[in-house]
């Protein structure tokens, strides 16, 4: 039986080669729980004193639009997103994009509204964690709404 050996540094020959070929992705995503500008909060139900403001809706936070912008292998339609199995193939999205693994990636990947890829707005399918020795690299899995065109 051979026995493959990977190399120490594999995770930065991986970042380099993703640094070569990869363009920049903007992944869109909300953060809840901000105190609301336009209004005071009750202390003890931790809602707005104005039921009725025009920013939060009385409730006192609101959610922040914020986006990032990461480098990323991406790979379009059926390549590598189409996976033949037992039950048939299975097309998993229109896009796939390979990013750096961080936790707060994956923070970011899983509150995300919508992607933004080569001009075209895309939405979470799925994601997978990748990598050998230790995980290094998230495949995700995009899909674009056929009723958007580009942005």
């Amino acid at each position: 039986m051979t026995t493959i050996l990977f190399p120490d540094n594999t995770k930065e020959i991986i970042d380099t080669i993703r640094g070569v070929i990869g363009r920049d992705i903007t992944i869109y995503y909300a953060t809840s729980g901000v105190t609301c500008s336009a209004c005071d909060i009750d202390t003890v139900t931790g809602k707005s004193l104005d039921p009725f403001c025009l920013v939060c809706g009385g409730d006192g936070v609101v959610d922040e639009q914020l986006d990032v912008t990461v480098s990323a292998h991406v790979l379009w339609n059926t390549v590598n997103s189409l996976h033949n199995t037992p039950a048939g193939r299975i097309f998993t999205g229109d896009c796939k994009a390979t990013v750096e693994y961080t936790d707060d990636i994956i923070t970011i990947v899983e509150a995300s509204d919508y992607f933004l890829v080569d001009d075209r707005k895309l939405f979470l399918v799925d994601y997978d964690l990748r990598g050998v020795k230790d995980v290094n690299r998230v495949a995700i899995n995009l899909k674009q709404d056929p009723r958007d065109g580009r942005t």
